[in-house]
This record gives C-alpha cells, structure tokens and sequence, in this order.
C-alpha cells in the first residue's frame, strides 16, 4: 500500500460525528465532514454522486 493511501486512512480514523452537513443540491445527498474530506483527497467526488443516485433508486 502507498504512502498516500495509508495517510489518507490513518486521518479518516479521527472522523468521528460531524460539525456541518454538505449537500449535493440537485439530488439533496447530505454528507459528512469525513466525507467531503475523502472526495477531495482522493478525488473521488464522483463515488458520492453515483451511490446517491443508486440507493434513491
């Protein structure tokens, strides 16, 4: 396993809770601090995106 990948692992352990929700607008998706950190280190915004859409399916 990269660097990367274990660093980004070992800092989402500290996600407990959450101080704000975002929201994806168009499909009204709420989600956490945590992540919203995953999909920008990881650029995978996406991955929240599709998932939403298949489970209001």
């Amino acid at each position: 396993m990269n660097t990367q990948v274990k660093e980004i692992k070992e800092r989402l352990q500290y996600f407990t809770g959450t101080e704000m929700f975002y929201q994806i607008p168009l499909i009204r998706t709420r989600f956490t601090d945590g992540l919203k950190y995953l999909s920008e280190v990881a650029e995978c915004f996406w991955l929240i995106t599709d998932a939403s859409v298949i489970a209001k399916v």
